[in-house]
């Protein structure tokens, strides 16, 4: 059992923790990004477990990715592109940008 000196030292750390976290400003877990050939998505979790995209075009969108290969987008659903670290991913023919909504989370979307 702690004293009320030492319960108090506690909730003032505790307190002074809380502060400095919400001073911070955390990454989005959502963003739309634009996509093109030449415009590429690099993969980076932000300290989540899975990134899954939504692709809100009238046709399907490949991805190609860095050196291992190629992967169509379901179009209207969402797209689990939970790829390494670092891959870029770029869109596949697109010479114009393409909008892209990216989302971060810790749960696999169905």
């Amino acid at each position: 059992m702690c004293s009320d000196e030492q319960h108090a030292a506690q909730l003032a750390l505790l307190a002074s923790i809380y502060a400095k976290l919400c001073e911070s400003d955390p990454l989005p877990t959502e963003q739309t990004i634009m996509l093109s050939a030449t415009a590429p998505f690099v993969v980076d979790y932000r300290g989540y477990k899975h990134i899954f995209c939504w692709v809100a075009n009238s046709l399907p969108l490949t991805l190609t990715l860095d050196d291992l290969g190629q992967f169509p987008l379901a179009v209207n659903e969402w797209n689990n592109i939970s790829f390494p670290a670092g891959t870029k991913l770029y869109a596949k023919g697109q010479a114009a940008t393409v909008p892209v909504f990216v989302r971060w989370t810790n749960e696999v979307i169905a």
